[in-house]
């Protein structure tokens, strides 16, 4: 018998188990059920006195009839509960079987019983009017099981108290959960559980069920069908995910994990699963990445991983440790939080312990000595850590070369025999892996990786030399990333520089903003900052330290922080942290012009409070990034004092004596004139002729900036063809002259120009590119150039980061290229020659062809790769149709053209299928002889697409616009492929109908079946079994659902699903079902491939051409999640677009009535604002504040899916109230500004001869209308989804013949498949929230065989929500259009945005 505080287990027979002890207890007389009732509901162990005394008092309040003697009980009944194992009973006490409980507490709660049992049991056994001090575990989560019975969730989680981190468990707490929601497991009654409370229910009985043995295959198959009804619960997920591990079925739980998942849960299996997949590196960056990512709300001082990941995690570290990272270290640490962590288990201190003495023992090459066997009794409770922690023991001497024993193994079969039983593969295979290891035999384990190998101690001398090796400059530096750094900020106030620090963090994005720190914490604390670079220690060393009346003050700034601040690469401007600044020195220079008969004397940029200042200095910015600074010295201060500052004037006529002054002081400063007779008295050499091009990084691209540099690399630059032609300058010591040729300079400028188009974009001669593409392609016009036959006197210098080389133009010619064939996909692998010693693998191009949107390809920060243009447009063609050079067939046509041409080694199956390609081109196509209709040219294009993609053995999808005739394309395909087999029609169960009539009417020599006329199952596999040649079988999808089993059994010529949007949802049994199917074409007609989002478009595409796409979640990485992630990543939502429309392409045709049909009338769509009475919108304003107020509620209280069913139902009650007010409230008979309206069209449309199509989304709204119909004398169909198959079909034809003047229609149940033409009025009275619905509607009136102008009306109601939803009908119009041409938006609707959409209405 179990305790409430003993752990109850999942078994096979747990149900059967509990099915029986209810029957037993159903079967006891009325006062016995009741006396178990009242044992159910108090639950924990009670004295039979305490019994005794709420039995009398609910027979004295009447809750319970009165029955035999209350003391009766006591001696007869126990003998009766222990023998139905229905109670214990321990002397006086006596406690409910916990396996029962919930069902009789179930029971008595139908009974009306369960409040009156807890009120007297309240009196008698007080547990929620005890003080804390008095209650016991049992009454805490008697308590806990009280809310949770009565519904009140809320109280019920705040007694549960769960963790911020889904991982931490309080198993103790969440016993009264864990019983609650299992014994027995109720699906309806889980599903209303919020999200959370629903994981931790389950992650407690994984726990339990783990830690006791208990079969986990058990709670993975309720995981699973819990999933299903809560597919949105993210931790749910997971915890399947991690369920699915612990079974070694790691594909399958790498399925259930998300690129989306960064959430330390999320990240720990991923790691756990790159670590499985023998990726140690991407394990450990990982590990650490969750647990950066669990720090985020735990806060804890001594982090670490839980459970199974945290030894995971120390493992990964330790099978990747050496002397050039830290790993030693870090592992050593997280074995040391787990120690101290004073509120971990024993488990936790156990595993640390053992971490702790390894990552010892490997760092130092020394023993490892177990600890574990005196502490093996505190674990004999808990059987799973008992085991794990011997096997991790185990490991760990195996690792550090201890010689293991016949004791050893003897344990490791007893971990083994414990896994098995528990159906926990993983462990049980690491344990196999050992086992094989000592006995020398082979082992059949499939993991990836081989854990007794992962991690070798090294011996002393071995450690000693990976030391010596990571001496080596710069070894430590390019393996370690810091995760701070230092910034400085320059500012000028008053003509002075001053440079502020900042510390800046990295973070997902790359570094945050920086956080200041003084200057005196810098100074004083630099030393302990491991992450400054020489630059930034250059600078804190020029900080001055300045007392001044006792106090210290610290400054960096003037010259010495200028001249300090030249070398660093992280200064930047206070309000652009993008580009860094460049701090460059520009020598003081003396400029002799001429100004009329007079010479002018000046010292450029010469401050003009030079006189006064202690340090003389002038910085200007000469470009947004670049700051140049003037040093004036003693000596140029001596010149200036003479000169001043508004410069000097000398005569002409004393140039003699001017030049002999100029040779004075040449050899102090730089001089420059414009005048060309002067000589300055200095050796002269000739100017070098080159334009100089300095070439540095600019935010993702490249920075070009030309200059003259006539005294070579080491003189002064100077823009070209401006300035002096006469200069000096201080070259190695000494001062030397030359005379530059402006003449020269100007025309390298214009060459420039005509050689490299690139710069004609350039000004003041800066070019700036911030795209590393475009950047790239000017480089590439620059190195053209100077390579070329004319060479052209440019030089490229790199005087900020490394020299990027470019490589020469690659052709296709330089790649080779092989196929192969991996169960059904092609494989396409090669190499491509980059020069005599360097090639790259085709699949590892590709991927950098998709990374860098560009024909420039990064093979690291230096190298790059140029492809012409030809072979980049290939390439990008391979990647369309490519997953990493694996294809599937059917994406062929879309690699054979990139590769025509091209080096291949080919095979058979690869010739196979080009020849079916070619064959399937060069087919002549023919019409059916026994179609009775002429088809029009878009048609007969069709059909011949259709049949093409038959021949070659793929699937289509015919997206028409509606109207255009995709039935009669459909018959065509039938009747040529009718002579091979019978064929399958799948159509919603108002459209099968249509499909016979029109069958019958177009192809009169198929023999058409539907299968809802056969009524029984055995009817139906007679039938089945007898179709042959030219039979057509016609099917509902819900017929498809329930009889699938026969319907799979047949392999049909063709199968065709009309208005195939039914199965978009993959999750569907529909589109499973349509899945399962088997034929040889399959094709689906829709005129809205997509209403919503890209999903959809995989799940038509997983029944139309299988394997296609990939599976779900690649589909999502690939194309989804970029396209989503367009305004973070353009270019790579761009490309996603791109290569999903290429790849779709050749199965995808979709014409637009205004392409194909210019004699289709013309169709006007009006709105019609509706103004609602004084009352009507008294009404709809009291209803939109009560909606506001209950989805706030909702969004603080409830779970995401709750949340969205509270949304629904006050959206819904909204859109009823514009429609009618009856529809909300019937009690008010108001009436309704919208019939009125439509009583007047409706009059206007008689007298002139229309008739109407009348759609809603309400059916109750239909049969108000129809009650005013009748009451107007108006005939009138009617059709909604309650309208049978049979009745749908004569209400059209009915129609049609002209009987009725209006046809009402709900828009669910005839929005699509019916043919209306005899109405030329759509009305529509309230607006949906997608318009392909409604135009799928509207399209049965405006479709071929229409020969009047078509008029649709929609009804909206002012001022309320329905004006809003038509707002966002631009947003979402014509999506399918806008993906299969290169644009997607997905509209999901937050509560946040539903509050705004309501808020905003008035």
């Amino acid at each position: 018998m179990h305790s409430f505080n003993r752990a109850l287990i999942i078994t096979s027979t747990t149900n059967s188990t509990i099915e029986k002890l209810y029957a037993d207890y159903l079967s006891l007389d009325d006062d016995y059920q009741t006396l178990v009732q009242v044992l159910a509901v108090i639950f924990k162990s009670t004295s039979t006195v305490k019994i005794k005394q709420i039995l009398k008092k609910l027979t004295e309040q009447g809750v319970i009839e009165q029955g035999r003697p209350v003391s009766a009980l006591s001696s007869e009944l126990i003998v009766i509960l222990e023998q139905n194992q229905l109670a214990l009973c321990d002397q006086l006490n006596v406690q409910i079987n916990p396996l029962v409980a919930n069902l009789v507490t179930q029971h008595t709660q139908k009974l009306g019983r369960l409040l009156p049992i807890l009120k007297y049991a309240e009196e008698y056994i007080p547990i929620l009017n005890a003080y804390e001090w008095e209650r016991e575990p049992e009454d805490e989560n008697r308590l806990t099981r009280d809310f949770l019975w009565l519904g009140q969730l809320p109280k019920a989680k705040a007694r549960l108290g769960f963790n911020k981190n889904p991982q931490i468990l309080n198993i103790q707490n969440n016993r009264a959960l864990v019983h609650f929601v299992f014994f027995p497991f109720q699906l309806d009654t889980f599903k209303d559980l919020p999200d959370e409370m629903q994981y931790q229910a389950f992650a407690t009985l994984c726990a339990i069920q783990i830690q006791h043995g208990g079969d986990i295959s058990l709670i993975t198959d309720m995981l699973r069908l819990a999933l299903e009804q809560k597919p949105s619960n993210q931790n749910l997920r997971l915890l399947l995910a991690e369920q699915l591990l612990l079974q070694g079925q790691i594909e399958h739980a790498s399925s259930h994990t998300k690129p989306s998942d960064l959430s330390s849960y999320g990240l720990q299996l991923k790691a756990t699963i790159s670590l499985l997949n023998n990726h140690v590196a991407a394990a450990c960056e990982q590990f650490n990445t969750a647990l950066q990512a669990q720090q985020k709300f735990t806060k804890k001082k001594g982090p670490y991983l839980s459970r199974m990941f945290g030894w995971l995690h120390m493992i990964a570290l330790l099978a990747s440790a050496e002397a050039q990272n830290n790993h030693y270290d870090q592992a050593m640490q997280l074995a040391g939080n787990q120690l101290t962590d004073k509120k971990g288990s024993k488990t936790n201190y156990y595993i640390g312990q053992i971490f702790e003495c390894l990552a010892e023992s490997l760092s130092n090459s020394a023993p490892f000595i177990p600890q574990l066997t005196e502490h093996e009794r505190d674990l004999q409770d808990r059987p799973f850590d008992y085991y794990s922690c011997q096997l991790i023991s185990i490991l760990s001497l195996h690792w550090c070369k201890h010689t293991l024993t016949k004791e050893h193994t003897y344990i490791l079969e007893r971990c083994s025999t414990f896994y098995r039983s528990a159906n926990l593969h993983l462990l049980d295979s690491i344990t196999g892996q050992l086992l094989a290891h000592i006995n020398s035999i082979h082992n059949d384990v499939s993991l990836c990786v081989n854990f007794p190998s992962l991690i070798k101690q090294q011996t002393e001398w071995e450690l000693a030399l990976d030391k010596l090796l990571a001496l080596a400059p710069g070894t430590l530096e390019s393996t370690h990333t810091n995760d701070q750094q230092l910034i400085w900020i320059l500012e000028t106030k008053n003509a002075e520089v001053t440079l502020a620090p900042k510390i800046q963090k990295r973070i997902q994005s790359g570094w945050s903003k920086g956080k200041a720190i003084s200057l005196e914490s810098l100074y004083s604390n630099y030393t302990q900052m491991p992450y400054l670079t020489e630059t930034d220690i250059a600078l804190v060393e020029a900080i001055e330290v300045q007392k001044h009346w006792g106090e210290i003050h610290y400054t960096l700034s003037g010259l010495l922080a200028l001249k300090a601040a030249m070398r660093s690469p992280n200064i930047f401007l206070p309000d652009d942290l993008d580009e860094p600044l460049e701090i460059v020195e520009s020598p003081a220079q003396l400029a002799i012009t001429k100004q009329g008969d007079q010479l002018y004397l000046t010292l450029q940029d010469l401050p003009d409070d030079f006189r006064t200042r202690n340090s003389v200095y002038t910085a200007k910015f000469t470009s947004k990034y670049k700051c140049v600074f003037t040093h004036f010295d003693t000596q140029h201060l001596k010149i200036a004092n003479i000169i001043g500052e508004n410069g000097l004037l000398i005569p002409l006529a004393a140039k003699a004596k001017l030049m002999a002054s100029i040779q004075a002081i040449a050899p102090l400063m730089n001089i420059q004139s414009e005048v060309s007779d002067i000589d300055i008295g200095l050796e002269t050499i000739e100017a070098q002729p080159e334009l100089v091009i300095n070439i540095s990084p600019y935010l993702q691209g490249l920075s070009f900036h030309c200059f003259s540099m006539p005294f070579g690399d080491k003189g002064p630059a100077f823009h070209p063809a401006v300035g002096n032609a006469n200069i000096s300058a201080e070259i190695d010591g000494r001062r030397i002259a030359t005379k530059r040729n402006l003449a020269t300079e100007q025309e390298l400028l214009d060459n420039l120009d005509e050689t490299c188009p690139a710069f004609l974009a350039m000004a003041d001669n800066q070019l700036s590119i911030a795209d590393l593409q475009d950047a790239l392609n000017a480089l590439e016009q620059l190195e053209q150039a100077i390579n070329s036959e004319s060479p052209l006197a440019f030089k490229l210098r790199w005087p900020k980061g490394k020299k990027i080389q470019l490589t020469k133009p690659l052709e296709s010619h330089h790649l080779q290229l092989a196929i192969s064939k991996k169960n059904q996909w092609f494989d396409i692998n090669g190499e491509l020659q980059i020069n005599d010693q360097q090639i790259i693998d085709l699949k590892e191009l590709l991927k950098l062809v998709e990374q860098s949107h560009g024909r420039f390809i990064e093979l690291d920060s230096q190298q790059v790769v140029a492809l012409s243009h030809s072979l980049h447009e290939r390439l990008t063609q391979l990647n369309q149709g490519t997953e990493n050079g694996k294809f599937h067939p059917l994406a062929s046509p879309l690699v054979n053209e990139a590769v025509t041409g091209m080096r291949m080694k080919t095979l058979h199956a690869w010739e196979h299928q080009s020849q079916l390609m070619q064959q399937a081109n060069t087919l002549t196509i023919s019409e059916p002889i026994d179609l009775q209709a002429t088809l029009r040219d878009y048609q007969v294009a069709g059909y011949d697409w259709a049949m093409r993609l038959a021949h070659w053995g793929a699937g289509a999808c015919l997206a028409d616009d509606m109207g255009l005739g995709k039935t009669l394309q459909s018959l065509a395909v039938l009747l040529a492929k009718a002579s091979n087999g019978p064929s399958l029609i799948i159509a919603p169960t108002s459209v099968c109908f249509n499909w016979q009539q029109e069958a019958t009417k177009f192809a009169p020599t198929l023999r058409l079946f539907t299968l809802a006329q056969f009524k029984s199952g055995d009817q139906r596999a007679s039938l089945l079994e007898k179709l042959s040649a030219n039979d057509v079988l016609i099917v509902s999808y819900g017929l498809l659902v329930q009889d699938l089993t026969l319907l799979k059994s047949i392999r049909w010529e063709c199968i065709i699903a009309d208005e195939a949007q039914a199965i978009k949802n993959p999750l569907s049994k529909r589109a499973q079902a349509a899945c399962a199917l088997r034929g040889h074409f399959k094709m689906i007609t829709t005129g809205t491939p997509i209403e919503n989002n890209l999903t959809e478009l995989w799940s038509l595409f997983r029944f139309v051409n299988p394997g296609l796409l990939g599976n779900l979640k690649r589909f999502t990485e690939r194309f989804i999640q970029p396209i989503e992630n367009r305004e973070e990543k353009p270019i790579a939502a761009r490309y996603a677009q791109q290569n999903l429309k290429t790849l779709l392409q050749p199965f995808i045709l979709r014409r637009m009535k205004h392409q194909v049909l210019a004699e289709l009338p013309p169709r006007t769509e009006i709105n019609l604002n509706i103004e609602l009475s004084d009352e009507e919108q008294t009404l709809y304003e009291a209803l939109r504040q009560n909606a506001i107020a209950n989805i706030a509620k909702a969004n603080e209280q409830e779970d995401s899916g709750s949340q969205h069913l509270t949304m629904l139902a006050e959206l819904t009650k909204l859109r009823q109230v514009c429609c009618n007010p009856n529809l909300v409230a019937p009690e008010l008979m108001l009436n309704s500004a919208k019939l009125a309206k439509l009583e007047a069209l409706l009059d206007e449309l008689r007298r002139n001869g229309h008739k109407a199509l009348i759609f809603s989304q309400f059916v109750g709204h239909l049969q108000l209308l129809k009650q005013r119909l009748d009451e107007l004398g108006l005939t009138y169909q009617y059709l909604d989804g309650s309208t049978p198959a049979k009745q749908r079909q004569l209400s059209v034809n009915a129609f049609s013949r002209g009987e009725g003047d209006v046809f009402l229609i709900s828009l669910k149940a005839g929005g699509s498949g019916l043919n209306l033409t005899a109405a030329d009025y759509v009305i529509h009275m309230d607006p949906w929230w997608n318009p392909a619905v409604e135009a799928q509607a509207s399209d049965r009136a405006h479709r071929i065989g229409q020969i009047r102008p078509v008029t649709i009306y929609r009804m909206i109601a002012s001022n309320t929500i329905e004006e809003k939803i038509l707002a966002m009908h631009d947003q979402k119009r014509d999506l399918a259009n806008q993906v299969l041409s290169g644009s997607d938006t997905t509209q999901k609707l937050s509560v946040k945005e539903v509050l705004e959409l309501l808020k905003d209405t008035l």
